[in-house]
């Protein structure tokens, strides 16, 4: 890959959230700039299992992370890619800001269900969400299996969120709750230094899930609720203080 021209940015903006925490609303709203979703992914997605299966370096990591950079040039850069090496950019990066989307543990897996059970290819589903090939656009098997693959997704929303918070570089980020994006236009453009006005929020909800398959509410709820207050309940009281498996399921909205 070649870096074909300068760096012509206003700013530089990482989303550096997990898949299904807003990361597509996010670039939307950087419509007025040059904005990016999921850019290079399957590349990106291969140096980064190479770098976890210690096919490559960290500085090769770091050689494709500053190549790719160079090649997009966006102002708003936005996929779970960054999560991987979010300290390699803020290392690389001094002068750039960061936005951390993080998601309720409840809504997060049933977006991720409703997601894998509607597509028929996801790029690197393996890497976003630990989940076999086999169950893509397959709701009888998501029905039959799901169980044995609680216990993945959940440790994957906790472990990378609480890595992400250790990582992220406190004085230039921004913490948004994905159910608060829209409120928070006037944080985000104070962050960045931007008038709000020029942030766009008519395509902020996009990428809805257009079919549901409710699986959570078809399972059972002690067995669900011990594994959810298992891995999240640390994250789940900073965060999302007071919102329990019961309210998601009874379909409240996440307290203020």
């Amino acid at each position: 890959m070649n870096v074909d021209h300068p760096d012509s940015r206003k700013f530089k903006v990482y989303n550096v959230g997990l898949a299904k925490t807003g990361t597509t609303s996010i670039a939307r709203i950087f419509n007025n700039y040059h904005a990016q979703h999921e850019f290079l992914l399957r590349e990106t997605g291969h140096r980064i299992k190479d770098f976890n299966q210690r096919k490559i370096t960290k500085d090769a990591l770091r050689d494709f992370i500053r190549t790719r950079d160079g090649i997009g040039n966006f102002e708003m850069d936005s996929t779970f890619c960054h999560s991987y090496y979010l300290d390699i950019l803020a290392e690389e990066f001094p002068a750039a800001q960061f936005i951390f989307t993080i998601r309720d543990c409840y809504s997060w897996v049933d977006s991720v269900i409703n997601m894998v059970s509607t597509h028929s290819q996801i790029t690197h589903l393996d890497l976003i969400f630990g989940l076999p090939p086999a169950l893509l656009g397959n709701e009888a098997a998501l029905r039959q299996n799901f169980y044995q693959y609680v216990d993945d997704l959940l440790v994957l929303w906790s472990s990378v969120n609480a890595a992400i918070l250790e990582k992220l570089p406190g004085d230039r980020s921004l913490i948004i709750r994905t159910h608060e994006i829209s409120k928070k236009i006037g944080a985000l453009a104070r962050l960045i230094e931007i008038p709000a006005k020029t942030l766009d929020l008519n395509n902020s909800h996009e990428f809805k899930a257009a079919h549901k398959l409710n699986l959570l509410q078809e399972m059972d709820y002690d067995y669900l609720e011990a594994k959810f207050k298992h891995y999240c309940s640390s994250l789940m009281k900073e965060y999302f203080p007071g919102y329990t498996l019961k309210d998601f399921l009874n379909g409240y909205p996440v307290p203020k």
